[in-house]
């Protein structure tokens, strides 16, 4: 893949999941969140099953375990997410959320014992510091049960993001994210 090839794709994914929030907002004004879920869930296994029937058939309990494991996990953060959408701003909640980025090198080295170069800790630590201050001193005064839900799922995504990586070493990628 080429750097604008990745670039490209890069905006196309970040689209998409704008686009995923704002569906999300609008439909969880006619359907509970944990029914949302089991549609998007349903629909998303149904369809990868299908189209990678093969693959399935071929993993070993491990694989299986490890992929239904991220997928708890998956439904974890989603679940966190649309209580969040459902009680909070979406600019609020997407703006939390994507603290995951800075909390995943801080899950690794929690996690997996990752070495962090002091500079990366500073880093992080001043960007989450950012981020409070911008949650709690911009459009409220106050932190509101759904910035903590979208603290939640970002922290659950953190989570998910390293150990879909560690699991993806030793598994089939294809079988973890379908099972």
């Amino acid at each position: 893949m080429t750097h604008m090839q990745a670039s490209v794709l890069m905006v196309l994914v970040v689209l998409a999941r704008s686009i995923a929030y704002l569906f999300s907002k609008t439909l969880l004004g006619e359907v509970a969140p944990l029914c949302l879920l089991a549609l998007r869930f349903g629909l998303a296994f149904a369809l990868l099953a299908i189209m990678f029937r093969k693959q399935l058939l071929a993993a070993s309990r491990a694989e299986l375990a490890r992929g239904l494991g991220l997928g708890g996990l998956l439904a974890a953060l989603m679940f966190c997410e649309m209580l969040a959408l459902k009680i909070a701003d979406i600019t609020v909640v997407s703006f939390i959320e994507n603290t995951a980025v800075v909390l995943v090198p801080l899950a690794a080295a929690a996690l997996f014992g990752v070495k962090l170069r002091a500079s990366s800790m500073c880093c992080a630590l001043v960007a989450l510091g950012g981020v409070a201050l911008l949650t709690v001193c911009g459009t409220h005064a106050s932190i509101g049960a759904g910035d903590g839900f979208a603290m939640a799922a970002a922290v659950l995504y953190a989570l998910f993001i390293v150990v879909t990586a560690r699991f993806s070493r030793a598994c089939d990628p294809i079988v973890l994210g379908v099972a």
